[in-house]
Formats: C-alpha cells, sequence, structure tokens
C-alpha cells in the first residue's frame, strides 16, 4: 500500500519531540485531525485459469530477457523451492498483478526476484536480510522496490547500534544504496520514494525522490527525528492515500501533532494539525491533510466521524464534520479500520462487519461475525441448500483486496489444526445484503499456491508465475 488501501500503523519509527509550531483545532469532540492513508490487505483466490497462447508466448520472451547476471539467480527462485517454503517472503504490489519474492541466504543476505503472470520480470541480491521491503508498480509499467533495515528475527526494540541499511530497485537495477537509514518507503502507486538520514549531532533531514520528473526535496527535520531512542515516544510514517504527501502520524491512537511533507515541489509549506485528546475521543485517522475520520465514545457504542479539512492559508485550516455513523458494538476493534484501493469505501471489522460509503457514510454492507445462523441465507448458494451453522465457520476479520471484500473463516478440524478460508465478495455493486461469489482456501505460508492474497504463485511449465485476482 503498500492502506495498503490504509497503511495504519505498518512502520513504527521513534522521533522526538516536533519542533514546528501546531496549529490546533477545535471542532472538538473530534478535533483537527487528518486522513490518514489506507492499507488494502491482499487475500487469495483458488481457481484456474485459462493461460491464452498469447501469454504462453510472453512467458517465453521473459525468460529470454533475464540478463546474464539474472539468470544466474533464478536457480533459486524455481517452483519447488519458494512455493509452501515457510522462509519465503511475498508482497504484492497496490495493482495485485506482480509481486515481489525474497528468500534469505546462507550468509545473511536476500535473494528476491520480480515475478508477475508472464515469470520473473528481475531477480537481485542484497548483502543484508531487509526486515521492511514493499513493490509498486508505476504508470509507466517499471518496478519500484525497496529493502530496508537488517531482520534480526529476535524479539523486542531495535537496539541504538542496529545496522539500518537501504536499497532501493527500479526495473532490477539498484537506483539508491545507503548504509544508514532512519526511516524510509516507496509510494504505493511507485511515482516517488523517501529515506530519512541523519545528519550532524542528534538531527535529521528527509529526502524525497521524486520519479516522474527525476526531482528531489529536502525537509531538515531538526532534532524531530534524530537517532532512535527507547525512551522517545513512537511515530509511524507512510504516504497520503493520494501519494502526494508524507504523514508523520503520533501515538497513542493518533492523539497528537500530525505532520504532513508535500511529496512535489511546488513550494508549499509542510503543515501541521493536532488532536486533542479528551474523555470521548477514542482515535483519529488521516488519509491525507484534507480528509480525516475521527473515533469516540457514545452511550454503550461509539461513532465514527469524517472531517474535511480546508486549507485556505496554510496557518488556518477550517475542520468540517461531512458525516457520522454510529456504529455497533462497543469493540475497540472497530478501530483501526481500512480504506479501499479506489477510496470509495470503508471498512470496519469488529463483531460486525461494516462497508461504508466514503462520502456520505451510508452503510454498504453489513454482516455479523458472530451469529453464524443468520449468514446462512446469504451463504447458501457457496455452501450448499443442506448447509448448517458450523459449516459457516467462524468469522476472524474482513478484509479488502482490491477490488474485492474478503470475510475470514476459520475451522478447528482433529488434532488441533486450523483451516482458514475466506469468502470473497465483489465491491462492484454490493448492497448490504449481498451474497459472496465464492469462498476461498488460504495458504498457510506467504509463498503458498494458495497465500494469504487475492492472488498467488504458481508454477506454469517449471517456471514461477504470479497469477492476478
Amino acid at each position: 500500500m503498500r492502506l495498503t488501501a490504509l497503511r495504519i500503523f505498518r512502520k513504527w519509527l521513534p522521533i522526538g519531540l516536533l519542533c514546528a509550531l501546531p496549529c490546533v483545532l477545535g471542532l472538538f469532540v473530534l478535533d483537527a485531525i487528518d486522513p490518514t492513508a489506507g492499507t488494502a490487505t491482499r487475500g487469495e483466490r483458488i481457481t484456474d485459469e485459462f493461460i491464452s497462447s498469447t501469454s504462453q508466448l510472453r512467458f517465453q520472451e521473459r525468460k529470454e530477457q533475464i540478463n546474464g547476471a539474472e539468470r544466474s539467480l533464478l536457480a533459486h527462485f524455481t517452483p519447488d523451492a519458494v512455493l509452501d517454503n515457510p522462509k519465503c517472503r511475498l508482497r504484492a504490489a497496490d495493482s495485485l498483478d506482480t509481486a515481489l519474492v525474497w528468500l534469505p541466504t546462507r550468509g545473511g543476505g536476500t535473494r528476491f526476484a520480480i515475478v508477475d503472470g508472464t515469470g520473473i520480470r528481475h531477480a537481485g541480491e542484497i548483502p543484508f536480510r531487509a526486515a521492511i521491503f514493499d513493490i509498486a508498480r508505476r504508470s509507466d509499467g517499471r518496478m519500484l522496490a525497496f529493502f530496508w533495515r537488517v531482520d534480526r528475527d529476535e524479539p523486542g526494540p531495535t537496539p541504538l547500534d542496529a545496522p539500518r541499511p537501504l536499497r532501493v530497485f527500479l526495473d532490477g537495477q539498484l537506483i539508491l544504496s545507503h548504509e544508514t537509514v532512519l526511516g524510509a518507503d516507496i509510494a504505493g502507486d511507485g511515482s516517488s520514494y523517501y529515506l530519512i538520514e541523519p545528519m550532524a549531532g542528534e538531527t535529521s533531514r528527509m529526502i524525497i525522490h521524486q520519479l516522474d520528473d527525476g526531482t528531489e526535496r529536502h525537509y531538515d527535520l531538526g532534532s524531530m527525528f534524530g537517532r532512535p531512542g527507547y525512551s522517545q515516544p513512537n511515530w509511524a510514517i507512510w504516504y497520503s492515500q493520494d501519494n502526494e504527501e508524507i504523514m508523520f502520524y503520533p501515538p497513542y491512537e493518533g492523539i497528537g501533532t500530525h505532520h504532513f511533507y508535500q511529496v512535489r515541489s511546488n513550494g508549499r509549506e509542510p503543515r501541521t494539525v493536532q488532536t486533542i485528546e479528551n474523555d470521548r475521543m477514542i482515535a483519529a485517522s488521516f488519509m491525507s491533510s484534507r480528509t480525516a475520520y475521527v473515533t469516540y465514545a457514545h452511550g454503550d457504542g461509539f461513532v465514527l466521524e469524517r472531517q474535511d479539512i480546508e486549507w485556505k492559508s496554510d496557518a488556518s485550516p477550517k475542520v468540517t464534520a461531512r458525516w457520522s455513523r454510529s456504529l455497533r458494538p462497543p469493540d475497540a476493534s472497530a478501530f483501526p479500520f481500512s480504506i479501499s484501493r479506489d477510496g470509495r469505501y470503508l471498512l470496519t471489522s469488529g463483531y460486525v462487519t461494516t462497508l461504508l460509503h466514503t462520502e456520505t457514510g451510508d452503510i454498504a454492507f453489513e454482516m455479523s461475525n458472530v451469529d453464524l445462523e443468520s449468514q446462512l441465507p446469504r451463504l447458501r448458494h457457496v455452501l450448499g441448500s443442506d448447509a448448517k451453522s458450523a459449516d459457516v465457520g467462524e468469522g476472524a476479520n474482513a478484509r479488502l483486496v482490491g477490488d474485492k471484500l474478503l470475510v475470514s473463516r476459520r475451522f478447528l478440524r482433529p488434532g488441533g489444526v486450523f483451516e482458514d478460508y475466506a469468502d470473497v465478495f465483489e465491491l462492484e455493486g454490493i448492497k448490504e445484503d449481498s451474497e459472496p461469489t465464492h469462498r476461498i482456501k488460504e495458504g498457510k505460508f506467504e509463498c503458498s499456491s494458495g497465500g494469504p492474497i487475492l492472488t498467488g504463485l504458481q508454477d506454469r511449465d517449471g517456471g514461477l508465475t504470479f497469477r492476478s485476482g
């Protein structure tokens, strides 16, 4: 998202006190807040696909285009070496048509391959085992990938002196190498990436690389970031939903000062918005400096409100509540929420899965996750007319994947083994009582042929390919 859809709490980075003066907004019960970005999770469909003769030719052409250096790595990415390998890691691009697959090396490094429906597009190797990595497909078809920070494979906070290297690749070519980076990410559409590097003393700066026009933008962060330390509060940093801003998100459910840094060089100064804690506010989340969602206690439940923020000048925003919606029941798992990739839907999933229209707050879809009997009527066409409530499966959560809603199901089998499934609903034309189009079985590992995304790796004629959902 990677939002994806919302990338809520995706990367937490310790930061010191922010130095810029925030502007305090007072629409209270939910005060000045900003839209956070969305995540979009991914799930996996088990369906047979017809492979056209055209795609078969493209698959062969792709094999021939791999250069010599990359070809030597292909032996490590055969279907036998990758599929159902518990050490394999996978990230799908927001476009859900390409994936980044990596395998650890014995020497502590990482081999990676960029895979799509035609096979392996690029392959490479880096000298460290990446803790954070992602991939994005650009509008011109090129692939942007990054690897950051050494994965320690150990619990607990990262030591202050832990290595924090960064590598960024564009279509398999290394375009940036840095050995000490305090933070980094790529835009979900591959249009830019940023890194935060330490400067003299405890200061740091953020560098944004805009790939569309080849420009850079620098922001001096002063001592607000400094060098990570356990005594400092944790802050999350991610792209806005439209990939036009980089947002600094405070801890404690978004209560505090939010900073928004413009990606493009348009001369606009960074914006700040402050949310003020009170007895009613539960959490606040921003999609950008122009849209926020605030959750606050209300009676025995809670209310979710969308706030639009108008910047007549960078110093004096006007906050307007567009809509509010009472949600039930009062369980905290309804926050954080997720936003669909196209921004049209907002999903909360606790005891009840609720899908809202982001423009109006109206309910688009709703279903209990605990009352199995009430779910049977809408599930009989995928479970069969003789299905019982036990065939529904215990509801775990729901997630948005591309243009689909997935509602997870879990079954406890003999021997204490769990099996996971998901009911798949199409977002296009979804109604409050919509039925799923089908049910999928989810894989145990990230790199399973039935993996945790609505797409999956597969073996095609002895080659590894990535099937889009």
